[in-house]
């Protein structure tokens, strides 16, 4: 498992394979994540005033994470952080303009994320028709149906036989398709050279 310096230490999203909510600010576009895993009784509880905004629910897919700097930040460092509903947040992405529209939807976010893929297990690849190549990052709502890809596209599952660190972009190239599954990327190296 790689070894985090102090400030990726504090920035690390405990158990990214649990439920969280993501909450938007519509006026600033600020998108705010739960820094731990998100009870569903709360989040079903939860009453938000304007500008706030649910935005989503769900788990990542891969086995650690770690956000390098909130949007704002010039540098890498401390996210930064706020309460709502008596949880911590931490701003975690830059949500564009417009969220656009279609199955699958693309955005460009403004993040700095590093996933952390464990040895041993499989990770799936979305590749675009122009060859590009984007890692699963949210699995989606339990009962998203498989994506349907446009004329094309493929999907397939890399098995890993070290511990895959993957760096996003900044901005991040995100793919949503129905249920909140998202692929995100684009990835230069795919593990073991696939």
């Amino acid at each position: 498992m790689p070894r985090l310096d102090a400030e990726e230490r504090i920035n690390e999203v405990p158990d990214p394979r649990r439920d969280r909510g993501e909450i938007i600010d519509l006026q600033a576009r600020e998108v705010w994540q739960d820094l731990n895993p998100t009870p569903r009784s709360w989040w079903d509880d939860l009453d938000l005033e304007a500008p706030l905004l649910k935005l989503g629910y769900g788990s990542g897919n891969m086995d650690r994470m770690w956000f390098r700097r909130s949007p704002d930040a010039g540098v890498d460092g401390p996210v930064r952080t706020r309460e709502i509903g008596g949880r911590r947040f931490f701003y975690c992405a830059k949500a564009p303009n417009s969220m656009g529209q279609g199955d699958p939807r693309r955005l460009m976010v403004d993040k700095h994320q590093t996933l952390v893929y464990e040895a041993g297990r499989e990770v799936r690849i979305l590749t675009t028709a122009q060859g590009d190549h984007f890692v699963l990052v949210i699995e989606g709502i339990p009962s998203a149906p498989t994506p349907r890809l446009p004329e094309g596209w493929s999907l397939r599952d890399i098995q890993i036989g070290e511990d895959w660190i993957v760096d996003l972009p900044a901005p991040t190239e995100t793919w949503w398709f129905e249920g909140m599954v998202s692929y995100q990327g684009p990835i230069e190296d795919l593990p073991g050279g696939a």
